[in-house]
């Protein structure tokens, strides 16, 4: 099954796991070639966000709004990993919910396209998803998903921090949700990870 959102590439859309996404970004960086140092970061969280939206509903769960303490900690988060540990890695302790994505690249693609692949690649770990019943363990691999998801999640704060290394920009993305999703329960899961509005067919559209 594909996803097709109002206004993205289809050729985004159409992919089903991460490393092709990447990929994408990379390509997208090479025919844009935006200047990393004059990048409007402020953009590319708007963006984020917006994303968050869109495939949020159409999954029944309502609308995240930007928290100024969640977006606080989150750009905090994102500065720690860029310019200290330079590397993915989760906040311990943390009482929120917290998704990560990095990537590399001389040159950027526009904020909108980096936003979309960006939490487009936390989608694609939602293909083969079973709505119907809950499997112990399978955050570890679909945790970004239904954490994007996750109907209880209300507040998003997002951090974005650049790191250059040599002739290579580093983006640091941390994402921060109030409440916590992922709580190890069939009922948490049955509750907050919806199937799709329609599932027939071979694709569902995003407006």
């Amino acid at each position: 099954m594909f996803v097709s959102i109002s206004g993205v590439d289809p050729e985004l859309t159409k992919l089903t796991n991460p490393s092709d996404v990447m990929v994408y970004m990379q390509n997208k960086s090479l025919e844009d070639k935006l200047d990393p140092a004059e990048y409007s970061i402020k953009d590319l969280k708007k963006w984020i966000v917006h994303f968050h939206n869109k495939y949020r509903a159409h999954h029944s769960s309502p609308a995240v709004t930007v928290d100024s303490n969640l977006t606080n900690l989150a750009q905090k988060w994102s500065d720690e990993m860029a310019f200290h540990k330079k590397c993915l890695v989760h906040e311990q302790p943390s009482k929120y919910g917290e998704n990560l994505t990095s990537f590399a690249s001389s040159k950027f693609p526009s904020p909108k396209t980096c936003a979309a692949a960006l939490i487009h690649g936390f989608y694609t770990e939602g293909y083969g998803f079973n709505y119907t019943r809950f499997n112990p363990g399978s955050w570890s691999k679909v945790g970004h998903f239904t954490q994007l998801l996750w109907k209880n999640s209300r507040k998003i704060g997002v951090g974005v921090s650049v790191a250059k290394r040599g002739t290579m920009y580093h983006v640091y993305v941390c994402i921060k949700y109030d409440p916590p999703g992922n709580m190890q329960t069939s009922e948490a899961y049955m509750d907050n990870v919806r199937a799709p509005k329609s599932t027939s067919g071979c694709g569902c559209l995003i407006m």
